[in-house]
């Protein structure tokens, strides 16, 4: 349990709302530095998006999966209703034929997010559930490997929600408008032309 007290202290604490964390790299070059090759090749393959192929034998690592697959298979099913379409060709149940929708949070997390108009807000709404399932799968857990998996899923989390900033969006939007308006109107002007009819 406490295998790992100095590399868990020596962490700053994520918090959801930060803009600034440790890099993932960073964050690996740590935990290399620590921990045997087994623990660490288990940690690094805690990596979203899900590997499908296998079932983590970690049972935090493994329970992560399922919530992850139960919400990925209810958000197809809620999208294919909307569209009054078949959810089949778009489920992934696990080995065992099982789809997790049942998992506790799973559809009322899916219903959240499809119910967003906006793709940042949805996208947003399912980071938040990440997180909040985090919480849930590291209680119990302070300084030992299954601490260090949550750990770097957060950090994962963390990653993808700075990817969503809203001035570097603005800017890569004008970017590649300008990019198709240079492609489609032959020069460097990207104002419309006027119409004259």
């Amino acid at each position: 349990m406490s295998q790992y007290i100095y590399t868990v202290a020596s962490l700053p604490t994520p918090h959801f709302e930060s803009d600034s964390f440790l890099s993932i790299e960073e964050f690996l070059e740590i935990c290399r530095r620590f921990m045997g090759e087994r623990d660490y090749a288990e940690l690094e393959s805690a990596v979203v998006p899900l590997n499908t192929e296998q079932e983590p034998g970690n049972a935090v690592l493994a329970e992560w999966h399922r919530r992850k697959r139960g919400l990925q298979n209810q958000m197809a099913i809620l999208r294919a209703g909307k569209k009054e379409q078949s959810a089949d060709k778009h489920l992934r149940p696990d080995a065992d034929g099982r789809l997790h929708i049942e998992l506790p949070g799973v559809l009322e997390a899916a219903r959240a997010a499809v119910q967003e108009h906006s793709p940042l807000r949805a996208e947003e709404v399912l980071l938040r559930w990440e997180w909040n399932l985090l919480d849930e799968l590291e209680v119990g857990h302070f300084f030992d490997l299954e601490r260090l998996i949550t750990y770097y899923l957060r950090l994962q989390v963390l990653s993808r929600k700075a990817r969503f900033n809203r001035p570097d969006g603005e800017k890569r939007f004008n970017e590649v408008y300008e990019g198709v308006s240079r492609g489609f109107y032959g020069s460097e002007d990207t104002t419309k032309p006027e119409n004259n009819t």
